[in-house]
């Protein structure tokens, strides 16, 4: 109830705190004008910023009064309070009157080196095995430039309404978690109310935005969750920090910092010159609408809050398993946006059948489709998971000589492993790739030679050589086998089934152009006006030669 109440009350001081400085804002003029690189076309208010700072600041003070965070705290943070209100006025100066680069940076600077006079100080690196490396005088050099590489990180961000707030959202999430796992109550706190705050300033900055954060937001964010990514991930009150988990949490901001940073370099220009080739400048120039590049970007920073999570409950291999999933996701959309190409010297070539290859547009409609499958299918996997646990160890159907505790199976990161894997072999033959217009048969016999291949191979990777066929085993990979098929096809076909109903995602009606007015485009009309369900919405035909006629069948010629 305490977190619900901190929840609450932060979000409903950020909701009235942005109101009101949209409103001084709006009356002293502080705001911003349109240019070349924005996305909006009129004057925008400033300082949404300073609403949120107070939708955090009066929350925090409010649970000292009730005992949730004690005096100690604050004395023992005076100066990490002291740097978020110098990145906050920094901020708020250069959203007033502009500050030149230097004066920004000598602001983050300080914040910077008050923080890490505060103690937080990264000394070394753990990695998921255990081992340290020590930074030695390195430690505070590095801490103050990775504190500040992730304040211009957010600042560089904040490109989209909604974008940089939703983003450090995800992100502030995964740290709650995180915190509340390690037992770090206040930690916990106070990134529930940072959330609470961000949620109140989404309200009047989702697109179209009312109010932007202005640099006193997105600094102020920065700092942050610099603060975060170093605190939250020390393990056992060192300095000693889990490294590789912040930069997964971070993921997006970090590969878009580091995206602009080597594209600029390699183009022999400044490193810090502002252009429109970041993410979601890529996203929206492959076709994407505003909202639907910014609810891409959200799914994304999502995922990389999840591996977060994980990479804090399964050390050793499994933490490199995660990391490596993180890494290798962030190559495939740096390859998919076309920035390894921006590298090369010649364009792109396929290997194979020598033709220019170029980057075909999004679409968020399919993508939404194969995350839901995603999605279901991690659900469904680890739901027959947990029944053939049941079978084999509780419901005393087969004969065991121990029986073994389900939460020393989730402690293990067996169901981990397996899900993991599961994912992948269905990721390898194309199952997230089945277009809309294969029969929902043709996808069932897909997907169960899939999951029969899969048993085959897990019933020879535990097989016994010195008793090779056994009754029992032979007995719970049938059962297995059986429950994949029927729960994983099971959701995939409501998944297919509602989307059919409500015409959504994948099965939302496609645009159609026809092209000639012959004997077959007649034919052609008549059947997808009898057949609904084939999802062709024809807006329009094309024609080889100019005809007298604009419509032909109550359909609009379009041109030649």
């Amino acid at each position: 109830m305490d977190y619900v109440f901190s929840l609450f009350s932060s979000f409903f001081i950020s909701l009235l705190g942005v109101r009101g400085f949209r409103s001084i804002a709006n009356r002293w003029k502080i705001g911003s004008l349109p240019t070349a690189r924005s996305m909006h076309r009129q004057f925008i208010p400033l300082l949404g910023g300073l609403g949120f700072f107070l939708g955090i600041a009066f929350p925090l003070v409010a649970a000292h009064w009730l005992n949730l965070v004690q005096a100690e705290w604050f004395s023992r943070s005076q100066y990490f309070l002291l740097g978020w209100i110098v990145i906050v006025l920094t901020g708020l100066f250069d959203d007033i009157s502009g500050l030149k680069s230097w004066q920004k940076f000598f602001g983050e600077l300080v914040a910077a080196s008050f923080l890490v006079l505060g103690g937080c100080v990264i000394e070394a690196f753990i990695s998921p095995s255990g081992s340290v490396l020590q930074l030695g005088w390195g430690s505070i050099p590095f801490t103050i430039l990775w504190i500040i590489f992730i304040i211009n990180s957010m600042n560089l961000l904040d490109g989209l309404d909604g974008l940089a707030a939703g983003i450090g959202f995800f992100a502030f999430l995964g740290f709650f978690f995180i915190s509340v796992i390690q037992g770090n109550s206040v930690l916990a706190l106070l990134a529930l109310i940072i959330c609470g705050a961000i949620a109140g300033f989404l309200r009047y900055n989702w697109h179209p935005a009312s109010i932007f954060m202005g640099d006193s937001g997105s600094l102020q964010l920065g700092y942050l969750l610099a603060f975060f990514s170093i605190e939250t991930l020390r393990v056992a009150g060192s300095h000693q920090v889990y490294f590789l988990a912040s930069l997964v949490i971070l993921g997006l901001p970090v590969t878009d910092t580091l995206i602009s940073f080597l594209r600029r370099l390699g183009r022999g220009e400044s490193p810090f010159k502002p252009d429109t080739e970041h993410l979601h400048h890529r996203l929206i120039k492959l076709g994407l609408s505003h909202r639907n590049t910014v609810l891409l970007l959200y799914t994304i920073a999502a995922f990389f809050m999840v591996l977060g999570i994980l990479m804090t409950l399964y050390s050793e291999i499994t933490g490199y398993i995660l990391f490596g999933i993180a890494f290798v996701t962030s190559i495939y959309w740096t390859r998919r946006l076309g920035y390894l190409e921006a590298f090369q010297r010649y364009p792109s070539i396929d290997w194979i059948s020598k033709d220019q290859v170029y980057t075909p547009p999004l679409h968020l409609n399919r993508l939404g489709h194969q995350l839901l499958l995603f999605i279901v299918d991690v659900f469904t996997i680890n739901i027959t998971l947990f029944i053939l646990y049941w079978v084999k160890f509780q419901s005393g159907w087969l004969p065991r000589i121990t029986v073994m505790a389900l939460h020393d199976y989730l402690a293990d990161p067996v169901f981990l492993f397996i899900t993991i894997s599961w994912l992948t072999l269905f990721w390898l033959n194309g199952l997230y790739n089945m277009p809309w217009d294969i029969g929902r048969f043709d996808k069932v016999m897909r997907v169960s030679k899939v999951i029969t291949f899969g048993v085959l191979v897990l019933g020879l990777i535990t097989m016994d050589l010195r008793s090779p066929i056994r009754s029992s085993q032979l007995t719970v990979l049938t059962f297995y086998w059986v429950t994949m098929l029927v729960f994983v096809n099971g959701g995939r076909l409501a998944i297919i089934q509602l989307e059919k109903k409500w015409k959504i995602l994948e099965y939302s009606l496609k645009p159609t152009l026809l092209i000639g007015t012959g004997r077959q485009a007649r034919s052609l009309i008549k059947d997808v006006q009898r057949n609904p369900h084939l999802l062709y919405n024809i807006r329009g035909i094309v024609v080889k030669k100019p005809v007298s006629t604009r419509s032909f069948m109550n359909i609009p010629i379009l041109g030649t």
